[in-house]
């Protein structure tokens, strides 16, 4: 078993086949021959069916003139339409056609008759019945000049007697055929009295859409006076083919078949859900321009229950649209419910743990409960979906249908509201709530502006991170600075004798070349000397093993040999070194400017000295003043690099005011669209109004003015509790926030309240002898203190309910709205925008009564072509009047033992008998109990 309740068919209620020879176009190769030939209506009836499959067409209204005039149903073509439809249906791969018989006849305006569909052509016997009891005898239906109208005593028959025979009386149903063309009931206004009675229920018309100011729109819509009726009449466009012709273009060409349809939501097509469609066309019509069939948003598929404690073993295929649950007390309808917050891993939410805890005693070991979660778009070959489970064994939901590495994450973003049994009153308690519920209103706008505001803020930390840093170096600057003008005066004392002492440092500097360069060459010298010993130390003497050797005496030799190059070898170095020596000699103390050399560099020494007495100075005290250099050049390359990175760390903050200025802004841009969004969606949904045209309520969003949540973000930074500060913080925060409140125009946020006071203003009286303490704490806590000036204090929402003469009722944050009040405004909001699917337990408890009809009802039949909608209720407003696509009954029945089961009793839409019946028994206290209050109200 499948799902069960409505869905979208294509239908094309008023085709002629080649039965109707007289209006059958004769280039058609489906023409008939005469006489019949069964073989050629077998193969014809095929090919017809044929282009219906490619036309994509579910349902179909067989309206030839004035029915057959053929008595043998095997001579008749609509017999085997009927016959061949199964067939022809498993060879396109499509499920078989609806096929509702009937005729078109003349009264003198053209109307359709049709009638539920027969299985086998033999049936068609009654309604060629049908037809000979409104006088039209098989040998009288067709004339010299054409098909025969319906008359008695010479007179056409009325529009009511053949409202009465066809459908009071033979269950059928009749449609005013091209209303406003030739032969049309609209077409003159001498119809306009029949045009209103009241059981005709739906019109054809042969163009969409009817045009802004049309006589066709006036008329339809009961706009103007002589054709106005209780409710407007249903309108719907069919083909009326004579042909299966198609353009060049492959399409149906005009008046052929699938030239013209309508989408009619039905359970399954019958009469009873043309009747239904045709009473409520807002619902369950479609014209062909539009395509509903096209699921546009996630939804959940279905729900599999299997020994469970409680309910008996089922399955739920919900319509993407309405669904009710329904059942008596104890049926196990809030069970189902639950199942579905377990399964979307919902049961955390607050205000639902004791609905949780109690559906979770349900399940036993052997206990499995499965939940489809469907994609986008049905029509797709490939849906995208995935399988949800729990069992007692596992504490949250897995994912069945495939791996996944975060369930988490995907059980996080499902697009899924679900609340149970009281849930919305505890929720509307907490004003919180209010905020995030704004928010899934808005959607997309604000989550931009959300990923804006992180990218900002982490910007920011890192400005306030970069200024504390030119702050510090700014400090280290300004020490360098000094350190370096002290080193400086402290130089100047070296000013007069830096011509002596730089005359002494290059004294010094020769006399140390001298010295090294004489340490060098006795170096080498030395070295050379012990390598030239070496030589002779080193050389190697052949054992006499050698003589044991092949050609022994060449080894002799050659050792003797190389021991004579080495003593040679060793007396060239020796030689050589000598040589260096004697140069070494003759170029310094031998050299002839040797004692000129000495005597410059003592007298530049003396003279250092002599300079260094002069002013006092010891020359030891002249190394400290070398140190001093030393640290003065240091200090002031420090000085030099420290001011580029003050510049370049100066320039980098310079953006900090506008990159704050930014965040603000993002904030109140947030506000804003808030407010608007929220205004936009009031003025769009079919909301009450007041005499002036307000909607009756009204949501105000009121920027960073949630003081709680302020309050805790303070509370965070609360200082000892044993000092002044500690024990004044709360109330110094509410001074803050209160004056935030007062100039929330021109003021960023509350938190630039404090940063205004702290950073000159000081606090305000009755906390001035604080402002230093308070900044020396600030000051202490600054990296937790410019994370809160980068924290959003959340805004706060109130709903305001006015009544219909535009007086106000009172707003949610006074108190003074009743829960009903409260509840139907947040009830309101759910419902008003947004697209995932939203589960409701039994709403019409936390309701006024008269929000239900008058707004609830309009409101669901509104947004459920547009989302899920699943209710679990006891009130028959919501399945009936909301017009529910899917109405699940649940009843309690006793299994052998004396436990009670909940079992499914009906299921599908209102055009299913069972389900009809299930709705009066369980809501309205059965059919007799429903006519009884009906005789009392004297309706």
């Amino acid at each position: 078993m499948g799902y069960e309740g409505m869905r979208w068919f294509k239908c094309d209620l008023q085709v002629q086949t080649p039965e109707d020879a007289r209006h059958w176009d004769p280039a058609d190769p489906l023409r008939l021959s005469s006489p019949r030939n069964v073989e050629e209506l077998q193969d014809k009836a095929r090919q017809y069916l044929r282009r219906c499959h490619e036309e994509e067409l579910d349902v179909i209204g067989v309206t030839d003139h004035n029915f057959c005039s053929h008595r043998v149903d095997r001579h008749r073509f609509l017999a085997h339409l009927i016959e061949q439809n199964k067939t022809v249906a498993e060879e396109m791969g499509r499920q078989p056609l609806w096929i509702f018989p009937g005729f078109e006849v003349g009264i003198p305006y053209h109307a359709l008759c049709l009638f539920n569909p027969v299985a086998k052509g033999a049936h068609l016997d009654q309604i060629c019945d049908i037809l000979t009891e409104l006088g039209l005898r098989l040998d009288s239906r067709v004339g010299k000049d054409g098909y025969e109208d319906l008359r008695r005593d010479g007179r056409h028959v009325s529009l009511v007697e053949l409202l009465r025979i066809v459908q009071t009386e033979h269950c059928g149903i009749v449609i005013a055929a091209h209303a406003f063309q030739k032969d049309g009931i609209a077409k003159d206004d001498m119809h306009a009295d029949d045009f209103r009675t009241p059981d005709l229920l739906a019109a054809e018309v042969s163009r969409f859409p009817l045009g802004t100011g049309t006589r066709e729109q006036a008329v339809l819509e009961a706009t103007v006076g002589k054709w106005s009726r209780p409710r407007p009449i249903a309108y719907i466009q069919s083909s009326d083919a004579k042909s299966t012709l198609k353009t060049d273009d492959g399409k149906p060409g005009p008046n052929a078949l699938g030239y013209r349809w309508t989408w009619i939501k039905m359970s399954k097509p019958s009469i009873e859900s043309l009747r239904q469609a045709f009473l409520d066309p807002k619902s369950r019509i479609r014209q062909k321009e539009q395509d509903p069939r096209i699921i546009r948003h996630h939804w959940i598929g279905s729900l599999s229950v299997r020994g469970t404690a409680f309910l008996a073993d089922q399955e739920v295929y919900f319509s993407p649209n309405l669904n009710c649950i329904i059942g008596g007390r104890g049926s196990g309808k809030s069970s189902l419910f639950e199942y579905l917050r377990l399964l979307t891993r919902r049961e955390d939410d607050p205000g639902a743990e004791e609905k949780v805890r109690r559906v979770r005693s349900t399940l036993l070991p052997a206990s499995k409960v499965q939940l489809r979660w469907r994609g986008e778009d049905i029509a797709t070959e490939v849906p995208l979906e995935d399988i949800f489970e729990i069992q007692v064994s596992s504490p949250k939901a897995r994912i069945s249908s495939r791996d996944v590495a975060d369930p988490a994450t995907v059980f996080r973003n499902l697009d899924l509201q679900i609340f149970s049994q009281g849930q919305i009153s505890k929720l509307t308690e907490e004003p919180e709530f209010l905020l995030p519920l704004i928010d899934r209103l808005v959607g997309e706008r604000l989550r931009v502006l959300g990923r804006k505001e992180g990218e900002l803020r982490d910007r920011l930390r890192g400005l306030l991170q970069q200024r504390r840093t030119l702050e510090r170096m700014v400090a280290e600057q300004i020490s360098l600075e000094q350190e370096v003008a002290e080193l400086d005066r402290r130089w100047q004392v070296r000013a007069s004798i830096q011509t002596e002492q730089r005359q002494h440092r290059f004294a010094q500097e020769a006399s140390k070349y001298l010295e090294d360069l004489a340490a060098q060459t006795e170096g080498i010298v030395s070295a050379f000397r012990q390598k030239a010993e070496d030589l002779m130390e080193g050389h190697a003497v052949l054992g006499s093993s050698a003589r044991s050797w092949p050609e022994s005496s060449y080894f002799e030799g050659l050792n003797r040999g190389v021991e004579q190059a080495k003593r040679e070898l060793a007396d060239r170095i020796t030689q050589a070194l000598n040589q260096y020596d004697a140069d070494f000699a003759r170029l310094t103390h031998q050299s002839t400017r040797w004692r000129v050399v000495e005597n410059a560099i003592r007298s530049a020494e003396a003279e250092f000295i002599a300079a260094c007495d002069r002013q006092g100075l010891a020359p030891q005290d002249l190394e400290q003043l070398l140190q001093l250099d030393r640290e003065r050049k240091l200090k002031s390359f420090d000085l030099e690099r420290k001011t580029v990175q003050v510049r370049d760390a100066r320039n980098a903050v310079e953006d900090l005011d506008a990159a704050l200025s930014g965040l603000h802004q993002i904030w109140r841009d947030q506000t804003r669209i808030r407010q608007d969004e929220v205004g936009a969606i009031l003025k769009g949904i079919e909301t009450p109004t007041t005499g002036a045209g307000r909607p009756l309520l009204e949501v105000v969003v009121y920027y960073c003015d949630d003081f709680q949540h302020f309050r805790r973000e303070w509370s965070e930074l609360v200082p000892d509790g044993r000092s002044r500060l500690g024990r004044q913080w709360e109330e110094l925060g509410q001074t803050g926030f209160d004056s935030f409140r007062s100039q929330r125009d021109v003021v960023a946020s509350p938190w630039q309240v404090f940063e205004v006071w702290r950073n000159g203003a000081g606090l305000p009286a009755g906390f001035a002898d604080l402002t230093e303490p308070f900044r020396d704490y600030l000051n202490q806590v600054r990296d937790r203190w410019e994370e809160k000036i980068l924290t959003r204090v959340r805004d706060s929402v109130d709903l305001i309910l006015f009544r219909t003469d535009g007086s106000e009722v009172g707003a949610l944050s006074q108190k003074r709205l009743s829960d009903g009040q409260r509840n139907t405004a947040v009830l309101t909001l759910l419902l008003a925008k947004g697209n995932g699917p939203i589960l409701i337990d039994q709403p019409e408890d936390e309701l006024d009564s008269n929000f239900l009809f008058k707004h609830l009802v309009p409101l669901l039949r509104r947004i459920k072509s547009e989302r899920q909608v699943i209710l679990v209720t006891h009130n028959p407003n919501l399945p009936v009047n909301a017009d529910a696509e899917l109405v699940y009954a649940l009843s309690a029945d006793a299994e052998e033992g004396g436990d009670v089961r909940g079992v499914v009793r009906a299921q599908g839409g209102l055009d299913q008998e069972a389900v009809k019946e299930a709705v009066l028994d369980i809501m309205e206290g059965s059919e007799r109990a429903f006519r009884q209050r009906r005789e009392k109200y004297h309706f």
